[in-house]
């Protein structure tokens, strides 16, 4: 079974985007539905300075993702555990939105 989640995303602050279930891959995506959709570029991130658990990392430089535009986390190897940090997001222009989280199953 698939998990989906929603998470907030503001200007100037790194968001970790953390696994639900045990997943290949994580998708976010701006909500649809968010006042003024789409609200602009978003950068992600991937971890940097992880433990092997998933516990603790930085953001590692960020890159811009077209406004409207959906970018997928993969697990280096094998699968995203429930909790881990699979990478960050943060707006680019000075809005809060919701992001939607979409997982498939491991």
């Amino acid at each position: 079974m698939a998990a989906t989640g929603t998470v907030s995303v503001s200007q100037n602050a790194w968001t970790a985007i953390k696994a639900l279930s045990y997943c290949h891959n994580i998708r976010i995506t701006e909500n649809r539905g968010a006042s003024g959709y789409p609200n602009g570029d978003f950068l992600i991130a991937k971890p940097v300075g992880m433990d092997p658990g998933g516990i603790g990392g930085q953001p590692s430089s960020g890159a811009r993702i077209q406004s409207g535009a959906s970018y997928t986390f993969n697990a280096p190897q094998g699968k995203f555990n429930i909790g881990q940090i699979v990478g960050y997001v943060q707006m680019v222009p000075n809005v809060t939105t919701s992001f939607d989280l979409d997982e498939d199953a491991a």
